[in-house]
């Protein structure tokens, strides 16, 4: 911490002293050198801007190449999200004329107001019931 506290010094007075002798310089008339900081400094907006710009248009085509990606996954997925709607709504208007209607494996049915009815409970594989007995924590519905 003391070393880089100490190069940074080192560098400030560095720099104020270069100020101070371009300064002098400037003062004595001897200005041989302003031309070419100049030209140094032109060059260097230029350059900044030239990068600013490229990077702009880089984020206008990465832009455009996302709406396109985005565009083409909409059109794949719409049509199966429209048939899964579609079974959904079948499926609501039969169980909405029949006053229980028996749930498959690994679905349920949900109420108007967003509870899950009518779930099944699948029993886990044997092993993972071997190792809640071996261990002490079986459910207690199941023991």
């Amino acid at each position: 911490m003391k070393n880089s506290l100490r190069q940074a010094a080192t560098s400030i007075r560095q720099a104020t002293a270069f100020i101070l002798q371009a300064t002098a310089s400037i003062r004595r008339g001897n200005v041989a050198w302003l031309p070419t900081a100049v030209v140094l400094a032109v060059a260097l907006i230029a350059g900044s801007r030239l990068i600013d710009l490229s990077v702009r248009h880089h984020a206008a085509a990465a832009r455009e190449t996302a709406a396109t990606v985005v565009n083409t996954s909409v059109r794949k997925i719409e049509p199966l999200l429209q048939k899964l709607a579609d079974l959904a709504e079948r499926q609501a208007a039969a169980a909405a004329q029949v006053e229980w209607v028996p749930t498959a494996a690994k679905t349920f049915w949900m109420t108007s107001d967003d509870k899950a009815l009518g779930s099944r409970y699948l029993a886990p594989p044997f092993w993972v019931r071997c190792v809640w007995v071996a261990y002490g924590s079986w459910p207690c519905a199941f023991r």
